[in-house]
This record gives C-alpha cells, sequence and structure tokens, in this order.
C-alpha cells in the first residue's frame, strides 16, 4: 500500500481547509477591528466571514479526523487538542500531521 496514493487527497483538502480558515478569520479579524475605528462593513459581509470561519473549522476538524485514522493513530486526540487549543490548536496540528505523513511516508518505503 502506497501511502502517496491514500493521503494525498486527503492532505489536500486539510490544506484548503486549513488556508480557507486563516483566510477568513483574518477577514474577520479586520471586520471588528475596523469597527473601532468608524469604518463600518455591511453585516452580510460580517455574516459571510463568520459562516465561512465555521464551515472551514468544521471541515479541518472532519478532515483532520480522517487522516489520523488513515494513519492509524487516534482521531479523538488529535481533533480534540485541536479544539481544546483553539486558537493555536489548528497551526499546529496541520504542522504536527504534515510531519506524520512524512515519517509515516518513510517507514512505508
Amino acid at each position: 500500500m502506497d501511502i502517496d496514493k491514500t493521503i494525498r487527497g486527503p492532505f489536500r483538502w486539510l490544506t484548503i481547509a486549513f488556508i480557507l480558515f486563516v483566510i477568513s478569520l483574518a477577514g474577520l479579524l479586520i471586520i471588528f477591528g475596523q469597527k473601532d475605528s468608524g469604518h463600518e462593513f455591511p453585516e452580510p459581509i460580517g455574516l459571510l466571514s463568520f459562516l465561512m470561519v465555521v464551515i472551514s473549522w468544521a471541515a479541518y476538524l472532519l478532515i483532520l479526523g480522517r487522516l489520523a485514522r488513515k494513519l492509524n493513530k487516534s482521531p479523538t486526540i488529535w481533533v480534540g487538542l485541536t479544539w481544546a487549543f483553539t486558537p493555536f490548536g489548528p497551526f499546529f496540528s496541520y504542522f504536527m500531521m504534515w510531519s506524520a505523513i512524512r515519517s509515516n511516508k518513510g517507514r512505508s518505503t
């Protein structure tokens, strides 16, 4: 079983969900930062940014759990720790998953 073929697709989706989460979170922070300076964004833009954060966060957690299961790691621990350390959890879990995939690839060859 080639680890590349079974992991490559889900890891791409994890990367996409991670990037969408970071971009939408940054947009949401910019919107809230501008409220204090007197610049107002229309409510639909703030709502859209919030929905993008929630949807990309849920997608990220689901894909993270799926990848953990494929690597024979505990999805409960991966998702739970990412959730518990929410402000920094996605950043650590993304790079830790990347490291786990690289080390698992080295073992499978």
